[in-house]
């Protein structure tokens, strides 16, 4: 697979087609229309399609010569009409998770399971909210130094390829597919990415925020003034495994695993060129400085407010990893001191807990573009304390990988990489 049309996740801009069984009469298929179809939208609707999930359908016996003709004026591809229905075969997702980590994961998901069944199936985000966190404070207090070790690496390695989901979600994410969750989107999403849902009893809860907006009077003017709500709402969303790809698309997302992506040394070499290249390019929109000097073999770099200086003797992935180390310092522990925002966590973080921030996001961005740092973080001084403090950090790592890799990838848009997988 092209590493950019990985990395970036391009979505199909075309509205293409292809035939799928119906589920209720197998000896009948459904011609199925996706991508960018919200402009043609009314015409189908017209010609009796339906819509369903991001997607448009009409029986295939409906499709006569002159709605062909009509699809074709609106531009729409019909070529997948000729492709292979794919057989339904289950992609199961290997799990890399240690033995105790399965065992935790195997109690937790019961416990789960149970607040959910009382809940009828849906609980309330609060009450969700405090089964989370009942479970972090097993984890926490566990008496067994190895065991918690194994289980904070593992879920570390896992929150990575979830960045962009909060930290409750990562979590929920995590227990329902027992670690096992490769890539989890929505069924549009899922259309957009060259996939669709094939297994609709698969489908992980999480939070999504939504927006409402009403007419409240002013209690001063008495004027009728229109205010935005936000509230959470429970949503599902499908993992890869429960998805397969759509009959003639020519790039179905398929994410790679760090085993695959660094197999070869000269593509590793260059894609953490870009990795680096992209990184030192946002580091400098922030206006921060990088000087490269002269240190000693001990020292990797250092952050010191608005300025990163980096040991001039670092190459490839020790190079990337401590510049994103030292970025993390700078947008938890600097910019936001300096910009008079009082950052409680940057404030008060004893020493070492910067430390464990700067490394763990570090470790954390890494394993996203599929490299695994020699250079562990400190995973127990990260769960060696109470649930609101581990709550607490793992909020601030959340934000600064966050915003890293997303910055890496805004800036990689302006990489040509050309390399296919062997």
């Amino acid at each position: 697979m092209n590493f950019k049309i990985w990395l970036m996740n391009e979505e199909e801009e075309r509205v293409r087609s292809f035939k799928k069984p119906n589920p209720k009469n197998p000896s009948q298929n459904f011609i199925v229309l996706y991508g960018n179809t919200y402009a043609i939208k009314d015409e189908l609707k017209k010609i009796g399609f339906r819509y369903f999930k991001g997607t448009w359908s009409i029986l295939e016996s409906k499709l006569i010569e002159e709605i062909k003709e009509k699809l074709i004026q609106l531009g729409v591809d019909l070529s997948g009409l000729d492709e292979k229905i794919h057989s339904i075969e289950q992609e199961e997702a290997k799990s890399e998770n240690s033995d105790e980590t399965d065992r935790i994961l195997h109690n937790m998901k019961e416990e789960l399971d149970a607040t959910m069944k009382q809940e009828g199936g849906t609980p309330e985000l609060k009450k969700l909210t405090v089964s989370i966190e009942k479970m972090i404070e097993k984890i926490a207090a566990s008496t067994d130094e190895a065991s918690k070790q194994k289980f904070v690496k593992d879920f570390l390695k896992f929150s990575s390829k979830f960045y962009n989901y909060s930290y409750s979600n990562q979590i929920l994410i995590w227990v329902q597919t027992k670690g096992k969750a490769k890539h989890v989107a929505s069924p549009t999403n899922w259309i957009k990415l060259g996939r669709q849902v094939k297994d609709w009893n698969k489908g992980i809860i999480i939070y999504a925020p939504n927006f409402k907006t009403i007419e409240k009077e002013h209690p001063l003017t008495k004027e009728k003034e229109k205010v935005e709500l936000k509230f959470f709402k429970a949503v599902k969303v499908y993992d890869i495994s429960a998805t397969e790809p759509i009959p003639g698309h020519k790039n179905p997302l398929n994410p790679l695993s760090t085993k695959d992506y660094i197999k070869d040394s000269n593509e590793e070499l260059e894609e953490l060129n870009v990795l680096i290249n992209s990184l030192i390019d946002w580091i400098k929109d922030k206006s921060i400085n990088i000087d490269y000097k002269e240190l000693s073999d001990e020292l990797g770099g250092y952050s010191s407010g608005g300025n990163i200086v980096m040991n001039n003797k670092l190459k490839g992935l020790r190079l990337f990893s401590i510049l994103a180390h030292e970025t993390s310092h700078e947008i938890l522990h600097w910019l936001e001191k300096k910009s008079n925002s009082r950052s409680e966590l940057g404030e008060k973080s004893t020493r070492k807990q910067k430390e464990i921030d700067a490394e763990t996001t570090a470790f954390i961005v890494c394993n996203y573009f599929g490299f695994e740092t020699q250079d562990a973080p400190n995973y127990l001084a990260l769960w060696q304390a109470n649930s609101k403090e581990i709550l607490e950090r793992k909020q601030n790592i959340h934000k600064a990988s966050k915003m890293i890799i997303q910055g890496i990838k805004d800036k990689i848009k302006n990489f040509e990489i050309e390399h296919e997988e062997d």
